[in-house]
């Protein structure tokens, strides 16, 4: 049970979604265009936290706009305006020139908070992501996520102790089923072994009912933490 508890805290876990638009070649191929895409795709798809939208369903988005790409926008409002009709978290656009033998990328990433472009040879794609995300490591504060981990810790621990209590229940069921009680003696002394034998077993019974039911709040409530920054 303590392993499908962690499983649904850890499934609870959001991604930023992040749509990359088709690459616009200039003085170049789309082929290569398209090829440089692929490789900004991979690399933001190898970031932790990160969901890059499928490519055919970009396209499909696209659509709605004139010559089926985004508009430049020149504020954050017409920024936050093409996110949500993409329904996206980023957007990443991309310009790939071909000039004097070389290709040059030029990226644009746009958030609600703000945008980011740089330029890069086709052979520093990675450190132009770099360029385009420092911000969330140097700026950005990092969400407290300790007090969702320890709430799903003590969790799992609750549930553990409560599979301990539960067996124990049950071996004491089975140990009165059996006849086998291991008390003494008869009369008054035998009867109160036995009641004592009885009220143990059903007070285990009733603990690790209780622990589970702690277990499982524990849990909903570290996936609650986990999904909304604290303060």
């Amino acid at each position: 049970m303590s392993v499908l508890l962690l499983s649904l805290f850890l499934s609870a876990n959001p991604c930023t979604r992040i749509t990359v638009a088709p690459f616009e070649p200039l003085a170049t191929s789309p082929a290569i265009a398209r090829a440089l895409e692929e490789e900004v795709r991979a690399a933001l798809a190898a970031r932790p936290g990160v969901c890059v939208e499928a490519r055919a369903a970009t396209i499909e988005k696209l659509a709605r706009f004139e010559r089926h790409r985004v508009p430049p926008c020149g504020d954050l409002a017409c920024v936050t305006a093409q996110l949500t009709a993409l329904d996206t978290d980023e957007l990443i656009t991309g310009v790939v020139v071909g000039a004097g033998g070389r290709r040059n990328l030029d990226l644009l990433r746009s958030t609600a908070p703000r945008t980011a472009r740089t330029t890069a040879s086709e052979l520093e794609v990675a450190t132009a992501l770099g360029v385009l995300y420092q911000w969330d490591s140097k700026e950005r504060p990092a969400g407290r996520r300790w007090p969702a981990i320890v709430a799903a810790s003590l969790g799992v621990a609750s549930a553990g102790v409560g599979v301990a209590l539960g067996v124990e229940s049950r071996r004491h069921e089975a140990v009165l089923s059996s006849g086998v009680t291991g008390c003494a003696g008869g009369g008054t002394a035998y009867r109160d072994c036995l009641d004592g034998q009885l009220r143990t077993g059903k007070a285990e019974a009733t603990a690790a009912n209780v622990l589970f039911g702690v277990a499982g709040a524990l849990v909903a409530g570290a996936v609650v933490l986990w999904v909304v920054d604290l303060p």
